[in-house]
This record gives C-alpha cells, sequence and structure tokens, in this order.
C-alpha cells in the first residue's frame, strides 16, 4: 500500500512520521477488510491496476529516460553503453516482484538507502 496524502514538502520529519503512522493505520484496516470481504479485494484489485497502469506509462518511461542521460553526463556513455544499461534495467524491473525488493537490494549491496517519504534526503549513502 502507497501513502495517498498530499506531498509532504513543508512537513517537520514528526508531522512526517505522524502521516506515515496514520497511513499505516489506515493500510492495517483496508488489508483487514479485503480478508474479510471479497468485495473490497476486489475494489482494491481493480483500483490498484488502474492507477498501476497509468503511473507506469508515465513514471517509468520518465526514469529510464532520466538514468540514460544521468548515464550520458556522468559516464560519459553513447549508445551502446545507454542501451545496454536499459536492457539490464528493463530485466531487473521486470523480474522483481516488489519494489521494496529492489530497495532492500540496493541498500545491501551498495549501501544507498532510497526513502521517497523524506522531502529532502531521499537518496542517503550510509555507512557500513
Amino acid at each position: 500500500m502507497t501513502n495517498t496524502t498530499p506531498s509532504a514538502v513543508g512537513l517537520t520529519r514528526q508531522q512526517n512520521r505522524q502521516q506515515e503512522r496514520m497511513q499505516a493505520k489506515l493500510d492495517a484496516k483496508i488489508r483487514a477488510a479485503m480478508k474479510t470481504n471479497p468485495m473490497v479485494q476486489a475494489a482494491y484489485n481493480m483500483g490498484w491496476n488502474e492507477g498501476s497502469q497509468n503511473a507506469s506509462r508515465f513514471t517509468i518511461k520518465d526514469c529510464y529516460a532520466a538514468a540514460l542521460l544521468a548515464m550520458e553526463e556522468i559516464g560519459h556513455y553513447k549508445h551502446n553503453g545507454c542501451m545496454r544499461l536499459m536492457r539490464t534495467m528493463d530485466d531487473i524491473v521486470v523480474n522483481r516482484l516488489y519494489t521494496e525488493e529492489l530497495i532492500d537490494e540496493v541498500f545491501e549491496r551498495l549501501g544507498i538507502r532510497i526513502n521517497f517519504r523524506e522531502p529532502f534526503d531521499r537518496i542517503e549513502e550510509v555507512v557500513k
């Protein structure tokens, strides 16, 4: 379940945490209702699928394009290197079940924490 509250920009960390706790309680209620009522599960699935399809069209395209431009700017990669990057990224995205699985693997392998609930420090280097 994802946070459906408005953008957290301008809120303090305490306010962000409070919103996260409130969202977690709401998510728990929804999960409980889905277990007991198949209609709630069906409605959730329909909304999830529609939202996922709409978001993925734009978000994934943006991410792929940004990754290509970043690789070209930082690593001076050209066409062949960028094509290898896209094929590898696409393989990773297609073969992972959950976003959290990807985020956990980035943390374990690279020591980089990705947390988009934070308005400013969304990408953090963690010293192990």
